[in-house]
Parts: structure tokens; C-alpha cells; sequence
């Protein structure tokens, strides 16, 4: 039986550089889920897009790798929520903003350039959470 490794610091930062880039991916889908109807909720998923491909740098300033492909299965999940339950999509997204706030949070003493992200990412999920008032 193999021993299993334990997962290093690094390893964290390079989950959530994974994560960012997967997130960035779902923000500009839930975008083209609504631009017809809500151009302005479009705009508001790119600018936090935007956001989220910022923090994919951050990460990648410390873990020193290049990613290049999104794992595309929470966009698709999410996007096509969206379409039938815009709530309950944007209530997902929010709680996993606040996911990744969390932890992120073990990881500021070592590395103090994450903070800035991890207060990013508990203002996402508020801007989720506004959004979802708004316009649903």
C-alpha cells in the first residue's frame, strides 16, 4: 500500500491557481448565459472574470507554473443553472467565493500577496449575493 504524499503549501496555492482559472472560465460563460437579456449582468460576471484571472497571477507568481486549461465541469454545472434557477446558480457561486476566502486564509502568514485575494473573493460572494437581488 502506498503512503499517501501530504499535500504542501505550494501544493494549496497551486489547487487555488487551478481554481481561479476555472472560475475565470465560469464567470465569462455565465456572462454569454445572460448578455442577451441582462447586458449589464454580463458585464458585472467579466469584470469579476477579470478579477479572478488576477488572482490566477498571484498564485502563479508563487507557484511558478503555467496553467493553460480550465477544468470546464463548474462552469457548465453552474451556467446551465443559471439558465433555469438564476438564484439558486448565483447563491452556488457566492458560497464558493466565500469557500475560497476561507482557504485561502491558512496560507497569509507564508505568503502575504494572498490577502488582497482572499478579500477579493469575500467580495465576490457579496457581489453575488447583490447581483442576485438585483436582477432575480
Amino acid at each position: 500500500m502506498a503512503l499517501l504524499k501530504k499535500k504542501t503549501t505550494l501544493d494549496h496555492v497551486l489547487s487555488a491557481q487551478q481554481g481561479e482559472l476555472d472560475a475565470e472560465y465560469m464567470y465569462e460563460e455565465m456572462a454569454k448565459v445572460v448578455e442577451g437579456q441582462y447586458p449589464e449582468l454580463a458585464e458585472e460576471f467579466l469584470k469579476v472574470a477579470k478579477s479572478e484571472r488576477g488572482h490566477y497571477y498571484v498564485c502563479k507568481k508563487i507557484t511558478g507554473k503555467e496553467l493553460t486549461k480550465p477544468v470546464p465541469v463548474k462552469a457548465i454545472l453552474v451556467s446551465n443553472i443559471l439558465k433555469k434557477a438564476p438564484k439558486v446558480a448565483l447563491k452556488l457561486v457566492s458560497d464558493g467565493e466565500y469557500d475560497a476566502a476561507s482557504a485561502y486564509a491558512p496560507f497569509i502568514l507564508e505568503y502575504p500577496s494572498i490577502e488582497p485575494v482572499l478579500k477579493d473573493e469575500i467580495r465576490h460572494g457579496d457581489k453575488m449575493k447583490e447581483l442576485s437581488a438585483k436582477y432575480f
